[in-house]
């Protein structure tokens, strides 16, 4: 049976979730932050003859992202999806979602496949705590300086609301950055994160401008952005699909847990 959950599920709903907490880690930050009321979010559950949740979907504007632990019918959930003409994007952990090929924009979607790592303990050797003093922590001042730097990354691709949804995810305390500039003022290296919950949080962002790489820049960034967060009892996580990239973020603590896919409807 599908049903619409609402705040009264919610108890139920994150307790489901938390068994595998990283891997719903937008979910549960989605439904901490905006809860069952938003115009712009729903979430569904399909419940068991005793009422227990076997698999649930999150609409974030249009944008969905489906769970579950064990085999479930996706055909509920299909019918919904299909309904949003402005449906933009099917994300989550790859098995789930390889689902929902059944749905043709889905299957002749641009689909991404990444890796997805956490971390529970920081590697002390990683740690350079003579150079940390270097890495600063940004304010609502500084998201045109982040933009900025972001602007120079070949691999970045902002979207017309990217700035307005960084600032307001700073201001609501569900996203920080850690940068480091050079002599003249200028950020030249940052990390940051999005979609903070009170079990972990994403860490994006994560780049150096290209006359400044191999200095270790975004490692110091990260290695204090990732202990703030380990002090604080949440758990980092991160996509990547760079074997480069995961060698450094290995090298910090990082472990692949899982595989996740994007599939953006064109």
């Amino acid at each position: 049976m599908i049903k619409k959950l609402t705040e009264a599920d919610h108890q139920a709903v994150i307790q489901y979730l938390s068994k595998d907490s990283e891997m719903n880690l937008f979910i549960i930050s989605d439904l901490e932050s905006f809860g069952y009321h938003s115009d712009f979010q729903d979430i569904w559950a399909d419940l068991d003859e005793d009422r227990k949740i076997r698999s649930v979907l999150l609409r974030y504007y249009h944008t969905y992202i489906p769970y579950a632990r064990g085999d479930f019918d996706v055909t509920p959930y299909v019918e919904i999806i299909m309904k949003d003409d402005r449906f933009e994007l099917l994300q989550g952990k790859a098995d789930v979602t390889e689902k929902f090929e059944v749905i043709p924009s889905v299957r002749h979607a641009q689909k991404r496949t990444a890796y997805y790592a956490k971390l529970s303990a920081l590697t002390k050797a990683d740690a350079h705590s003579g150079a940390l003093s270097q890495v600063k922590r940004a304010t609502l001042d500084d998201v045109d300086r982040i933009f900025e730097l972001r602007s120079q990354i070949a691999t970045f691709i902002p979207s017309k609301s990217s700035r307005h949804s960084l600032w307001k995810s700073m201001e609501k305390g569900v996203s920080r950055t850690f940068y480091i500039e050079d002599e003249k003022g200028q950020m030249i290296s940052a990390a940051s994160t999005a979609a903070e919950n009170s079990m972990s949080a994403m860490i994006v962002g994560v780049c150096t401008l290209p006359e400044h790489r191999r200095k270790g820049l975004a490692s110091l960034c990260m290695t204090v952005l990732c202990q703030e967060l380990v002090n604080e009892k949440r758990t980092p996580c991160l996509f990547y699909d760079n074997p480069s990239a995961g060698k450094i973020y290995k090298r910090l603590g990082f472990h692949d847990f899982g595989l996740w896919n994007m599939y953006r409807v064109m």
